[in-house]
């Protein structure tokens, strides 16, 4: 046998070895017995809040920029929200059910986790969760209470997380609009074609491009 006619059983080998692997997989998966999720119309709300979100927080009396981002994750279980993201002050909360009761875990900035249970009754457009018990909370550091969040409309709410250290609360108000990228663009896009001007150069058409795709705030430069 050639040394080619070897190396070919052995890549054949490889594949089929890498087949057997993924077909197998698939089975246990397949096979997977999942835990059942009871339905929730809060859940079903805080679902809503999947995208990006630009807003403003008060700290010392002076408006900062701030923003949130909340993705459906493992199966569609649990909603994960990363506040200020890829900041040193990132901090990253799931949502999830455990039975019949809502809950909210936070990764805090401030090296612990509290987890909130949803409170019952109440407005629907304004969850409340309360404080439940957490990981790696010490009686000398600050960590989570309650959070509220606040639903108006389905491009704006309201966060209101309070913060409890040495027995004071102290709760602060994140004011939050869903990021429109793409329909400012192609409103912007419909403005320009509508004044007169010819819309169909590669020039123009990049700078569509641009503004969908890589757009940071701001108004479109569209050529004149």
């Amino acid at each position: 046998m050639s040394k080619l006619d070897k190396k070919f059983q052995e890549i054949v080998m490889r594949i089929r070895i890498v087949f057997m692997f993924v077909l197998a997989s698939t089975v246990l998966f397949a096979a997977e017995q999942m835990s059942k999720t009871e339905k929730s119309p809060a859940y079903d709300k805080m679902k809503t809040l999947v995208g990006s979100w630009q807003g403003t927080v008060n700290e010392n009396g002076k408006p900062l920029d701030t923003r949130v981002r909340f993705k459906l994750v493992s199966d569609g279980s649990a909603v994960a929200s990363w506040l200020d993201e890829d900041t040193p002050h990132e901090m990253i909360t799931m949502f999830h059910m455990d039975g019949s009761n809502l809950m909210a875990t936070h990764y805090c900035a401030a090296h612990n986790q509290p987890r909130m249970i949803l409170t019952t009754g109440g407005d629907p457009n304004r969850l409340v969760f309360k404080f439940k018990d957490g990981t790696n909370i010490q009686a000398d550091a600050g960590h989570m209470q309650p959070v509220a969040f606040i639903f108006d409309g389905a491009n704006h709410h309201i966060e209101e997380w309070t913060y409890l250290q040495n027995g004071k609360e102290e709760t602060t108000r994140f004011n939050f609009r869903r990021k429109q990228r793409r329909t400012a663009c192609f409103r912007e896009m419909t403005e320009y074609c509508a004044s007169g001007r010819r819309c169909g150069t590669r020039s123009r058409l990049t700078k569509i491009r641009l503004c969908l795709f890589t757009r940071p705030r701001g108004p479109l430069a569209l050529p004149k």
